[in-house]
């Protein structure tokens, strides 16, 4: 996530999710960061990520 061109948050794997999944697409990771990014502007810090949330985006990740 980027802020005033500076990287305010670099997440190399799904959030919320257990153990270390990387993101399967870029779409994947746009669509994450873009709802970081509103929670930031919303002054919702830290701009935690829920797995329901996860779900709700569509995000594929590995289900145990």
């Amino acid at each position: 996530i980027l802020i005033d061109h500076k990287i305010y948050v670099h997440q190399d794997y799904i959030p919320a999710i257990q153990g270390l999944h990387p993101f399967i697409s870029v779409e994947d990771a746009e669509k994450t960061a873009k709802l970081a990014a509103e929670k930031i502007k919303k002054g919702i810090l830290p701009p935690s990520i829920s797995v329901e949330e996860i779900d709700s985006l569509g995000v594929y990740y590995p289900r145990e």
